[in-house]
């Protein structure tokens, strides 16, 4: 197919790609970090959201993430916000 004239999104390879958790409650514990921002984001923002659905990488000591949720109460964020 012909691409000329149109847009495209591209992401980097992410080696050893791993769902840390979901948006609907599944959590790998051996990921304690990824728990960690996901606890933390829910608390810095006195329980109004949660950065959830996290997956991606970790290289060198960084993490990569890809197509992370946030989640809040008010489900405004798109159709993967379930909310509480």
């Amino acid at each position: 197919p012909q691409l000329q004239g149109q847009k495209l999104l591209v992401e980097p390879f992410i080696a050893n790609f791993t769902k840390f958790n979901s948006n609907s409650g599944a959590a790998n514990l051996e990921a304690m970090v990824a728990q960690a921002l996901s606890h933390f984001s829910y608390h810095v923002t006195d329980g109004c959201e949660l950065l959830c659905d996290l997956q991606g990488g970790r290289a060198s000591g960084t993490y990569v993430l890809s197509d992370v949720v946030v989640m809040s109460m008010a489900k405004k964020n798109g159709v993967a916000d379930i909310g509480p």
